[in-house]
């Protein structure tokens, strides 16, 4: 069973994230700041991290420094759902090591297999399948 790491302020965007890969079949956790989830994420490395970028105490592009600066973590997905929507936004964080860019409000449809879809390809790089 995955494991899979939710960061985000918003309450309820953090609710239903964790409730929608619950019920997909996901061991979830979630943590609503970034630096509750650097600290979340040092405990028990998860599969797949899925963070806000813009956040209290550590943003989404701090989580992804920490992320990229750590042996451990550096090649564990992470997924930005966020209110930033401007193409510079996206680009920064594609360019600070986020592997996709969701923006909010997303389609609670379809967002468990975009989720799934990064994992899936993160496990055939570490493979060497792709």
């Amino acid at each position: 069973m995955p494991k899979i790491l939710v960061i985000d302020d918003d309450r309820a965007s953090r609710e239903l994230l964790a409730y929608l890969l619950q019920h997909a079949g996901h061991a979830v956790r979630t943590a609503n700041d970034g630096e509750l989830g650097v600290r979340a994420m040092t405990d028990a490395i998860p599969d797949l991290v899925v963070c806000d970028c813009q956040m209290p105490h550590r943003s989404g592009l701090q989580v992804a420094a920490f992320m990229q600066a750590d042996a451990r973590l550096r090649d564990v997905p992470l997924v930005a759902v966020t209110a930033a929507a401007l193409p510079a936004d996206r680009e920064r964080a594609l360019a600070a090591g986020f592997a996709r860019y969701i923006v909010k409000p997303f389609d609670p449809s379809t967002i468990v297999s975009i989720l799934e879809a990064t994992l899936d390809a993160a496990r055939s790089r570490t493979r060497g399948d792709g």
